[in-house]
């Protein structure tokens, strides 16, 4: 172990950097914990809110017949399932992303299973009665969805062009595999941050997200200054955060994380995110593209940055 020769706390050998003071410019780095509440939320999930989600999307694709209309509902879909994995890992307090990845993608495929179980029926134009019966015995025999499915790409679901050619066989195939990558793609987008937020192994906690939010542009060398945070250099952040803002395409959001309150002693950490000017107020933080991953960053520079005296106290 190596000293940090700023705030004199030991430092890991596989990190060489000081995660107390944030000499050095430590990264944040999940401890990979993953407690029984995450799994009891996210089976909660996995039976309740999944498969609720999968029978409105069935009946939304059923009945709207518009091909672009179809692919907003199913990138919508594929973003709620991430919301709803990213619930289960924020309140079941994991810090695996590893985990929080492989449990996206069970939901995405129970999603898909409920959805053709659902879907299948309606496709048949079953009575009410029929598909409720219909769909409980394809839930409950893989093998009888398989061979439907199987015999629902031999006859095609719709006609393409003037031609009037029957989408099928591969083709068909094609599509499905598609949708699957739109779904699993946007839910795994989604999720992804839940795990990798600050969180105090001590306080047992997160780190609570400091409302203020501070927009720059996006300077020249942008590598150059990711270079100077991880050497815990933030004068060029600092002296960015008091210039105005003249660009018209896009800003960095610089977001800020402090511990808890009984533990002031740790650091605070830095996220920053490239958004664009036209949706900066529509699009959440979760969605949009991460320039820095959260980096510790010492408290007097979040003032300075927040432009708020010493003497007041971070709202």
């Amino acid at each position: 172990m190596t000293i940090c020769d700023k705030c004199g706390t030991r430092i890991q050998e596989n990190a060489s950097l000081c995660a107390k003071c944030g000499n050095g410019g430590a990264y944040y780095k999940p401890s990979g914990k993953c407690p029984n509440i995450f799994f009891g939320n996210f089976l909660l999930s996995l039976v309740i809110a999944i498969p609720i989600l999968a029978v409105i999307y069935a009946y939304l694709i059923r009945y709207i017949p518009i091909i672009y209309l179809n692919i907003i509902i199913t990138g919508l879909c594929g973003g709620a399932i991430g919301g709803i994995v990213w619930f289960a890992a924020k309140f079941g307090k994991a810090r695996n992303p590893a985990i929080v990845f492989i449990c996206t993608l069970i939901a995405t495929c129970a999603f898909q299973y409920v959805q053709y179980c659902a879907w299948i029926p309606l496709w048949f134009d079953l009575s009410l009665e029929e598909r409720f019966s219909y769909s409980f015995s394809l839930l409950f025999s893989p093998s009888e969805l398989i061979e439907t499915m199987k015999k629902i790409n031999e006859m095609g679901l719709w006609s393409m062009g003037r031609s009037g050619s029957v989408v099928n066989g591969i083709m068909l195939l094609f599509v499905w595999i598609v949708e699957f990558i739109i779904i699993a793609g946007v839910a795994i987008f989604a999720s992804r941050q839940a795990s990798k937020l600050p969180f105090s192994e001590k306080a047992n906690s997160w780190y609570a997200k400091i409302k203020r939010e501070v927009k720059i542009d996006v300077p020249e060398n942008l590598d150059a200054l990711k270079v100077n945070l991880e050497k815990a250099d933030f004068a060029e952040l600092v002296s960015l955060s008091k210039e105005e803002v003249v660009s018209k395409e896009c800003l960095l959001c610089l977001s800020f994380f402090e511990p808890p309150p009984q533990l002031p002693e740790e650091p605070y950490y830095l996220r920053i995110m490239r958004m664009s000017l036209s949706n900066k107020t529509d699009i959440k933080n979760i969605f949009l593209p991460t320039v820095v991953e959260p980096l510790a960053i010492d408290k007097q520079s979040v003032m300075e940055i927040l432009g708020i005296s010493p003497k007041k106290e971070i709202p």
